[in-house]
């Protein structure tokens, strides 16, 4: 019986596509020093941070790579090389702004200023799609309890 596979699998082609981009991790530079992180990783710190310069770090990096976070919305620019080269050996790699305009709420958007380099026409997001919104996470519980494992 596979249906547990089969609902867990539930995603659209779109939100598997955002997924895998909020999954992807990005390579930015940080005072001099090479870091790595993912994609959502950066949008948290840029919106969340209290120290200016993490936050500052973190939309750069986004920027560099063709995102932003515009209040409630985030930003995919396109055409764009870092974020082909993102989604290079996937098969959303040369269509990935008509599957992310299919998701509920996006628009498309005119020329945006990603990075000082970088101005792009680009899809918008909500972020309620993106950022958990305090939504009760599921928890499964487990068929024993701490004192089975002793």
């Amino acid at each position: 019986d596979w249906r547990w596979a089969q609902e867990d699998n539930e995603q659209s082609d779109p939100e598997r596509l955002l997924s895998y981009l909020l999954a992807a991790r990005i390579r930015y530079d940080d005072r001099g020093m090479a870091r790595e992180a993912s994609v959502a990783r950066l949008i948290d710190r840029g919106l969340n941070s209290q120290g200016l310069e993490i936050s500052d770090v973190s939309i750069a990096a986004l920027g560099d790579n063709g995102i932003k976070v515009d209040g409630d919305w985030l930003l995919i620019g396109s055409p764009c090389k870092p974020m082909s080269d993102i989604l290079s050996e996937t098969s959303w790699a040369g269509s990935y702004r008509r599957s992310l305009g299919e998701l509920d709420g996006a628009q498309s958007r005119e020329k945006v200023q990603f990075s000082p380099s970088m101005r792009l026409r680009c899809v918008a997001i909500p972020m309620a799609m993106v950022l958990d919104q305090g939504e009760d996470t599921y928890e499964e519980e487990l068929p024993f309890g701490v004192e089975d494992i002793e």
